[in-house]
């Protein structure tokens, strides 16, 4: 075996695996689909629609391969705004669900998530409570 497969074998099996490098963000439920999937989803599909369009004209492949990928670097940043805005909205619904249905049994300081709205979870409440 080489080194390089070595490695590979030693990441996946006695260390932590690959979960090293693809960590899922904190959160509740559905603000685990974050802002950075939304965009990497977004310039995909540009980068895809881009390339058809460019060998539909009959463009040289140059031509082709730089447009997409100047399409997908703007889509990557206008998916990026596009889902902060998206993770942002859900987010604050969630709280406002969670204010207006409280779970029975689970204490949560109402005050402390009146006063701070901008909380991004509810860690920060059942922190200040606890």
């Amino acid at each position: 075996m080489t080194f390089l497969a070595r490695a590979f074998v030693y990441i996946l099996v006695k260390s932590q695996g690959l979960r090293l490098f693809f960590r899922t963000p904190p959160g509740n439920g559905v603000l685990v689909i974050t802002s950075r999937v939304i965009a990497t989803c977004f310039a995909l599909i540009s980068f895809a629609a881009a390339l058809i369009v460019g060998i539909l004209a009959e463009n040289p492949l140059q031509t082709i391969l730089l447009r997409a990928l100047f399409t997908m670097i703007v889509c990557y940043t206008i998916g990026l705004v596009i889902g902060m805005i998206a993770q942002s909205t859900v987010q604050k619904h969630i709280e406002q669900h969670k204010l207006e249905f409280p779970i029975p049994g689970e204490e949560v300081d109402l005050a402390a998530i009146k006063r701070n709205p901008e909380t991004t979870n509810g860690e920060s409440a059942s922190a200040a409570s606890a």
